[in-house]
């Protein structure tokens, strides 16, 4: 009992410190817009062209895309690091869940792609890994990474536009909501003038 109780304890003291340890290295990289080319594969106006369009994405749907470039990962994963980013930076909205963060590292060649939970309904892991395999690590594998991003960007999105992620469809459900209880509220109206009448 005492063995077990002693190896739950480590198990729990070993994950706090990769936790914090991961935290640390996150904690380096800042976002200073939707864009943050660490690596420097991005040329300037491919960054710009990236930003104009993320940014177009976030103002009318509220679906939120960030990107991250690495020269490397360390000792962590793809997937731990862009996790851990996603959170970091708070990409998308909180209450909708709905972010996705793009991470590509050079001496690892590796790339993920960090969805909230609130995209589960729509875009799959299989979606994904079937458009990192044919669409972004071909391009990248030209020097196309800026091409490669995009076409993720936009393959994505067409999953998640006129959901319940996109706040224009939002918007169009309290529109039709407000517009039911304003009729309710006449047709109720109505029927009280016409039983009044009646008596």
């Amino acid at each position: 009992m005492k063995k077990t109780c002693l190896f739950i304890v480590l198990c729990l003291v070993l994950q706090s410190l990769f936790a914090n340890q991961l935290s640390t290295f996150v904690n380096q990289f800042k976002a200073s817009g939707f864009v943050n080319d660490y690596a420097n594969l991005l040329s300037e106006d491919k960054v710009e062209a990236l930003e104009a369009k993320i940014a177009g994405i976030n103002d009318s749907t509220s679906i939120q895309f960030a990107i991250l470039t690495l020269q490397s990962l360390e000792d962590y994963t793809a997937k731990e690091v862009a996790e851990e980013v996603a959170n970091f930076w708070g990409v998308g909205q909180k209450e909708l869940n709905n972010g996705i963060l793009i991470l590509a590292s050079v001496r690892e060649r590796a790339i993920h792609i960090a969805l909230g939970e609130g995209t589960d309904d729509y875009v799959t892991n299989e979606y994904i890994k079937t458009l990192i395999k044919q669409v972004v690590k071909p391009a990248f594998k030209k020097g196309k990474y800026a091409r490669g991003i995009n076409d993720a960007i936009e393959k994505i999105y067409m999953q998640l536009s006129g959901t319940n992620l996109d706040s224009r469809v939002i918007e169009q459900k309290r529109n039709y909501y407000w517009l039911a209880g304003i009729l309710g509220i006449l047709i109720i109206t109505a029927m009280l003038f016409w039983l009044i009448k009646r008596k």
